[in-house]
């Protein structure tokens, strides 16, 4: 029974986080282009009124209000050329964030559970005590963009029912490649710095 009620108070905690943390990134992907905003309404106080150029801007700084304001609402926007969802995996996936040597140890002392595997990066795999997906080198972020799809399907393909995700560099394409990884995992992020 107390097992039971420490998983509940456990899965409570961790929704908490997940909402926390899709808030912050919210708040400060808003945060990005509040600047724009700005300059667009500079740009109109530039235009003389009744110039089409004036015109158009004002129509553009509705449009990119309508859109802030929704965003502030809560309102979770899709990516560009998603209609529904992110493609995630059926198993419950983990980011994991850390050193090499901190992601090893955590998987590693998580290979009791039934269905684990790592997706991870080609140089982790010779370490683990876990049944491995790879999604490319830890030093080629393109590789790891070209990989994590058909990475994260054949997690589906062999029957992964827990995944513990290394997570990529957020730099570059390495941000693209965190960002797609993030929502695969559904915000389920484990810091271990």
């Amino acid at each position: 029974m107390r097992v039971l009620a420490e998983y509940d108070n456990f899965r409570k905690r961790s929704q908490k986080e997940r909402d926390s943390t899709y808030q912050d990134a919210q708040i400060s992907t808003i945060a990005l282009f509040l600047p724009v905003l700005d300059n667009l309404e500079r740009g109109v106080q530039q235009c003389e009124e009744g110039d089409g150029h004036r015109q158009g801007l004002e129509m553009i700084c509705k449009q990119f209000s309508a859109v802030l304001e929704k965003l502030g609402d809560g309102e979770r926007v899709l990516s560009p050329g998603m209609k529904y969802k992110h493609y995630a995996p059926k198993a419950r996936v983990s980011l994991v964030k850390g050193t090499n040597e901190q992601y090893t140890e955590y998987v590693n002392e998580h290979s009791y559970e039934n269905g684990v595997f790592a997706l991870c990066f080609d140089e982790d795999a010779p370490v683990l005590k876990v049944s491995t997906v790879c999604y490319g080198s830890e030093y080629s972020d393109a590789q790891q963009a070209e990989r994590l799809f058909d990475a994260l399907r054949e997690l589906d393909e062999v029957g992964a029912k827990r995944v513990y995700a290394h997570s990529p560099k957020t730099t570059g394409v390495g941000m693209a490649v965190y960002n797609r990884l993030v929502r695969a995992a559904g915000f389920d992020i484990i810091e271990l710095d």
